[in-house]
């Protein structure tokens, strides 16, 4: 008798889940046996840390129905995350930038991230270091034109910070911090404005953890990877560092192994997002890499079966990694199927589990913090 579904067997996750039938060696829509069950049940019950995970597309299905049923953009089946799963990179971008759209008040965007915090919690996702994108509702806005508004960095900013207020209120046992994303693509002005915004909030009372430690802990790049502007971004990077922010960039996702390479040697990060372009050459970032295999097949990043995805080789090497989800709403996956997937293909188990969130922890911007919300879990 067939088992139920993801869904069924963990009502809470509030969303879809589901691959394209080509994967359904990585994943079905149910168990495959008793002992899988099993095994991400006790994914579920383990305190974890993730340090690659967007805000905006990691909430249920609920809170943008809710955005939608006041903007009425969207018809309900036409939903942004409804459309996974996405042909192409270019796909989901689109689907991404639909969502933003429904984002059009400070207070959304606070109640994003207490929502954001209510799925961390259901899942024991106790310590997140969260990509979010200020750039998207401000100056993308103002760059193409959409009919809506964009706003001021700084009260987007503020606005992701009173949400972790009241979130550390909510939900004592989950720790977020942000990593600020700017994109690739953003002109040496747009940087600018980014750093300002920080430089005003990083160490106001309002963006600081009432359990010690600061909200904003890094900077990122996200949007389509352009390895030729490296260089130009350099400054823009210094200038987080001397505002004590990490750097955590999106590379090597759909990019050569050179030009992965000459981005990492250019820019320097402290971690990168994704970083798996050249390993089929070897090449790995030197440093810590947060990769999100779900996401790279349903976007096209990886192609051909997990088996063969660099993951595999950053295991063989003892490379320090962890596992993200990157976009769970609109992949309709968890980062507990992610674990799964892993197991199906290459047999990894609890140890496995446990080597990523140490490393995870080791890598944390605010590894006292990630130490803290683990040792504490109720």
């Amino acid at each position: 008798m067939p088992l139920p579904t993801w869904n069924a067997c963990f009502p809470r996750w509030s969303h879809g889940v589901g691959l394209p039938a080509r994967w359904s060696d990585v994943l079905e829509a149910s168990p495959r046996d008793e002992a899988e069950l099993a095994f991400a049940q006790r994914v579920e019950e383990t305190p974890k840390v993730e340090l690659h995970v967007h805000a905006e597309a990691a909430v249920s299905d609920g809170f943008y129905a809710a955005l939608n049923a006041t903007h009425r953009l969207f018809e309900p089946a036409n939903m942004p995350a409804l459309r996974a799963p996405f042909g192409t990179l270019r796909e989901f971008i689109g689907a991404w930038m639909d969502n933003t759209k429904l984002l059009r008040e400070a207070s959304a965007v606070e109640d994003l991230v207490v929502e954001f915090a209510r799925g961390r919690a259901a899942q024991n996702i106790l310590y997140t270091e969260a990509h979010v994108s200020p750039s998207d509702f401000s100056y993308v806005r103002e760059r193409f034109p959409m009919g809506i508004a964009p706003f001021p960095l700084d009260v987007l900013l503020a606005s992701y910070a009173h949400g972790a207020l009241k979130a550390a209120h909510l939900f004592p046992a989950v720790t977020i911090r942000f990593i600020v994303d700017a994109l690739w693509i953003a002109t040496d002005a747009e940087y600018e404005r980014v750093l300002e915004a920080l430089a005003s909030i990083v160490d106001a009372p309002e963006a600081q953890d009432p359990r010690g430690g600061r909200f904003f802990v890094a900077v990122g790049l996200g949007g389509p990877e352009t390895t030729a502007r490296a260089g130009a971004i350099v400054s823009f990077l210094d200038g987080a560092r001397r505002l004590g922010l990490g750097v955590d960039i999106h590379s090597g996702e759909n990019v050569t192994a050179a030009e992965h390479r000459r981005s990492v040697e250019t820019l320097a990060p402290d971690r990168v997002g994704h970083g798996i372009g050249g390993a089929s050459e070897g090449f790995l970032f030197d440093g810590h890499i947060t990769t999100c295999p779900l996401s790279n097949l349903l976007t096209g990043s990886h192609e051909g079966p997990l088996r063969n995805h660099a993951v595999a080789l950053m295991v063989e090497r003892a490379h320090p990694f962890s596992l993200g989800s990157d976009d769970p709403l609109l992949f309709r996956t968890t980062l507990t199927l992610d674990y799964v997937a892993l197991r199906r293909v290459f047999g990894w188990e609890d140890d496995f589990v446990a080597l990523t969130c140490e490393n995870g922890l080791k890598a944390a911007f605010d590894g006292k913090a990630a130490r803290r919300a683990l040792a504490t879990r109720p």
